[in-house]
């Protein structure tokens, strides 16, 4: 009897062990895939994932695939790992894939960090982006990139010194490299050897012990949201920039045009939209006012006679506003978001095609009437009676009374209008 109750008990301890709140056995894990660049679209979509995983206490794998990308949406995506209360898995994946300079540093914060064999890590010096030309960032913006990706690595008790060759050296290491340096704890072919090789290791997650038990958990795939699908499409900046310029002539038409309603429409649609993106990127408030002032303008050139002074109003207005939406003084990776070239070439189409206008409307201005009695003068007809000097003339399909001012005209005689009073033309022999 003495036995049987000692082995209860032992399996009672061994129960309680197993479930202990510092334990993380689970039926299921989540698993996103992000690939391309690091914007606003994925950092939405990794961490409304990583939010839905606390929400159901299981972890969470990020397979990544992505050569950088913008410092914002990086930051976003590293702050809600660090502050999850759920494990993170951050595997670089597929074979051949990597996660260069942004991609290191997701890696660099996760729970556990994994690669597939044939896969590489690492080249995370800053690189400032001026229209689509790079060059080395500062020395402030390096050191300041180098002590976060340290810290880091002391958070999560990964080499120091790899950490800080990885932004001063833009250091790249392969899986094997990375596994014996201790940079990554697991390498795995695919996602189901990664939860075998990872089941039963102890993490720290916000700061407490979890034990993982995941052998056997099942994978459930989170696809991206229509929502993280459309801010990955209109939310890059030079998308968004692209529909501003197209909803500006949308509506440049709409008022050349009273009643085509189309155009309008669809511009509306796209300053919509555009402006959307870009306050969803934070862009300056000042760069939208005069833009938004450059649209007026542009509007009222269509209305009023300026000849050509509030469209180069309306072009200084877009090409300053465009420069201030874009600059971002604190991304090393990327200084204007939207390429300098772009912006330049926008605004030089735009201000083409005010010229091009302008130029139309006063030659029209300059041109005599072609509707009424006043566009016949010029006409040339022929003599239906003699003229002495009065008879009839046929022109534009009529037939005119006409006075002759050169003399008798002979019937079938040409003749060219040169005045017209009421129903009567003057006109002499070509």
């Amino acid at each position: 009897m003495k036995g049987l109750k000692l082995a209860v008990m032992i399996s009672i301890l061994l129960i309680g062990m197993y479930m202990a709140p510092g334990t993380h056995a689970v039926s299921h894990v989540y698993l996103i895939e992000v690939e391309g660049t690091v914007d606003y679209g994925m950092s939405e979509f990794v961490i409304s994932s990583i939010a839905k995983a606390e929400r159901e206490d299981v972890p969470i794998i990020i397979q990544v695939n992505t050569p950088g990308g913008m410092m914002d949406p990086m930051d976003d995506i590293v702050r809600s790992i660090e502050n999850s209360d759920t494990p993170v898995i951050v595997y670089v994946a597929p074979r051949g894939a990597y996660a260069y300079s942004a991609g290191t540093f997701i890696l660099m914060a996760s729970h556990v960090a994994a690669m597939a064999p044939a896969t590489s890590i690492g080249a995370c010096h800053p690189v400032e982006i001026k229209g689509f030309e790079g060059e080395e960032a500062s020395d402030k913006v390096t050191k300041a990139f180098s002590s976060h990706m340290r810290s880091l690595a002391e958070a999560h008790g990964r080499p120091v010194d790899i950490a800080n060759r990885f932004v001063n050296e833009s250091l790249s290491l392969s899986a094997d490299d990375a596994l014996n340096k201790g940079v990554i704890e697991v390498i795995a072919n695919n996602s189901i050897e990664l939860l075998e090789k990872i089941d039963g290791r102890t993490i720290r997650v916000n700061e407490n012990e979890v034990t993982l038990y995941t052998k056997g958990a099942e994978i459930r795939r989170l696809e991206p949201s229509f929502r993280s699908n459309f801010m990955r499409t209109i939310g890059d900046p030079s998308v968004a920039y692209i529909l501003l310029m197209i909803g500006i002539y949308g509506l440049i038409f709409e008022f050349m045009n009273p009643g085509a309603i189309l155009p309008g429409v669809l511009g509306g649609i796209c300053i919509i939209l555009a402006f959307w993106a870009l306050g969803s990127i934070e862009a300056n408030a000042a760069g939208i006012a005069l833009i938004i002032l450059a649209i007026l303008f542009f509007i009222a050139e269509t209305q009023i006679a300026s000849y050509g002074l509030l469209s180069i109003a309306g072009v200084a207005a877009l090409i300053i506003g465009s420069l201030l939406i874009s600059y971002r003084p604190e991304e090393p990776y990327m200084r204007f978001i939207i390429p300098i070239p772009l912006i330049f070439t926008m605004s030089a189409v735009t201000a083409g095609f005010f010229l091009f206008v302008i130029v139309m409307v006063i030659k029209t201005q300059r041109k005599k009437p072609i509707t009424g009695k006043d566009a016949m003068i010029g006409m040339e007809g022929s003599v239906k009676t003699d003229l002495d000097p009065e008879g009839k003339i046929w022109i534009r399909g009529e037939l005119w009374g006409a006075e002759s001012v050169s003399g008798k005209i002979n019937t079938g005689e040409k003749v060219k209008v040169e005045r017209c009073e009421g129903l009567k033309l003057w006109v002499k022999r070509v």
